[in-house]
């Protein structure tokens, strides 16, 4: 399947995702000064987990597929698999959000979700029923590798060995 902007569509509705979601690298300073309250107000309510003040957001126009975070690290999606606000996973799926929308690193929200400090295998099992791709790369492997090492390799472990052939 072609790779589009985020603006397209895929079966079941989901926007197929850009590599990695809307930011920094392809919009001028100007449009990124613009949308930087929204961008804010959206990460506090995501990483708070609070389901209504991100609906609000996304209903006012608030792109729920953009960059977020301090130091725009996250997308709404990967944030909230890696907190583990299951409901806020689903919002945002249903708001058109793919399940494999990637953050800047180009870390996977179900690997963010499986690799937290406290695993949150609702939500990994929630994006896997949504379309999320196992065979998706994130760090040179696919999110079954990643998913498939042991209890406790952290999402940021470059130098993990993948026991999944053991």
């Amino acid at each position: 399947m072609e790779e589009t902007s985020g603006t397209g569509s895929t079966g079941g509705g989901a926007k197929r995702p850009p590599r990695v979601g809307k930011g920094l690298s392809d919009e001028p300073i100007e449009a990124w000064r613009a949308r930087r309250p929204t961008a804010e107000a959206l990460y506090a309510a995501v990483r708070q987990g609070d389901v209504d003040g991100t609906r609000a957001l996304i209903e006012a126009g608030a792109d729920p597929d953009q960059i977020i975070g301090e130091y725009d690290e996250y997308t709404p999606l990967t944030l909230a698999a890696d907190m583990g606000h299951l409901a806020v996973v689903e919002l945002l799926l249903d708001a058109g959000v793919h399940p494999d929308s990637q953050n800047r690193f180009g870390y996977l929200p179900v690997v963010m979700a499986a690799k937290s400090a406290a695993p949150h295998s609702e939500i990994v099992d929630l994006l896997v029923r949504r379309g999320a791709d196992l065979d998706a790369e994130m760090k040179g492997r696919s999110a079954r590798a990643w998913l498939a090492l042991p209890p406790g390799t952290e999402h940021d472990s470059a130098g993990a060995v993948d026991t999944s052939h053991d």
